[in-house]
């Protein structure tokens, strides 16, 4: 594993872990389930189980970058991880606008978050490759 590769690897995880905690708090942060009940029972469930399911994978992305950093750095499959993981937050950041403007100070830390991410995971990825 290229020396560069390891801090990297280990502040993907960080990043990931900081965000699936984050996700944690939308309960109490929003009010939810109760200030989702107009949304109706469907979309209701469905917003909780994404957020179960978003939060998993921030989980299950930081203990992969904090188990197996060689195996991240070193293989193909850990690599692609790393790169795919960049596309996710460029991703979340791209449509950030969308669907909640940027007028809000709110709005344009989460945007800066994301684009983070990005940056995080893409420098792990090219120290990895030897880039």
């Amino acid at each position: 594993m290229p020396q560069e590769a390891s801090p990297w690897i280990l502040a993907s995880g960080v990043f990931n872990l900081a965000l699936g905690v984050f996700h944690l708090s939308f309960w109490r942060l929003f009010g939810w389930p109760k200030s989702l009940v107009e949304s109706g029972t469907v979309n209701r469930g469905v917003t909780q189980i994404l957020n179960w399911a978003l939060t998993y994978l921030f989980v299950l992305s930081a203990l992969i970058c904090f188990l197996f950093p060689a195996d991240v750095a070193g293989t193909q499959l850990g690599q692609y991880w790393l790169l795919g993981m960049a596309g996710f937050w460029l991703a979340r950041a791209l449509i950030q606008p969308t669907f909640f403007g940027l007028r809000h100070p709110l709005s344009v830390t989460a945007l800066c978050v994301f684009v983070l991410g990005a940056i995080i995971h893409g420098i792990a990825w090219a120290n990895a490759r030897g880039i």
